[in-house]
């Protein structure tokens, strides 16, 4: 019996080692840092949340930070998001892309943007700035809500890019 247990613990282990190997080196960061959002936001943020969930397959991880003030000009507070889902194959994140593309497309101010296998930045010139990318089995959406004065998308292209490029998936 004790060496059943033993040999039931070391299966499990190894097997959660190798899902955790995966998803390390498919998620080295799930989440932005700190220091990135706050380049994104252009001024001092707290971390509103950072998650990791599994359903149907589908491991999502999330996070979210908030500028620690209100920008003095627009009376906002600017907050970037940033969503990261791992789909079972690149068909199936394909089709969940397309399906967000082709649901949106009759909104303005969209356009196709070169990061990842396929990607397109999307804003409404005045509260938001989104990029939704994929780039082989994962999607990623980064969002500036409540652009400020302050806020840079620049930084949050180069950080969607960088997202995309150093890794062999996101």
């Amino acid at each position: 019996m004790k060496t059943a247990a033993i040999f039931l613990i070391i299966i499990c282990n190894i097997f959660g080692m190798e899902q955790k190997a995966s998803i390390k080196s498919a998620h080295a960061a799930p989440c932005i840092s700190l220091a990135e959002a706050e380049k994104v936001l252009g001024e001092p943020a707290v971390l509103l949340n950072n998650t990791t969930s599994e359903k149907d397959g589908i491991r999502e991880s999330n996070c979210g930070y908030a500028a620690k003030t209100a920008d003095p000009e627009k009376h906002v507070t600017g907050s970037v998001y940033v969503t990261v889902k791992q789909y079972p194959s690149a068909a199936a994140a394909q089709k969940a892309y397309t399906d967000i593309v082709v649901a949106n497309r009759m909104m303005a101010g969209q356009e196709k943007v070169a990061i990842g296998d396929e990607g397109y930045y999307h804003t409404d010139g005045e509260h938001f700035h989104l990029f939704i990318f994929r780039k082989d089995r994962e999607m990623a959406a980064m969002k500036i809500n409540k652009i400020t004065s302050k806020t840079s998308l620049p930084e949050l292209r180069k950080l969607a890019e960088a997202m995309a490029g150093k890794r062999a998936t996101l």
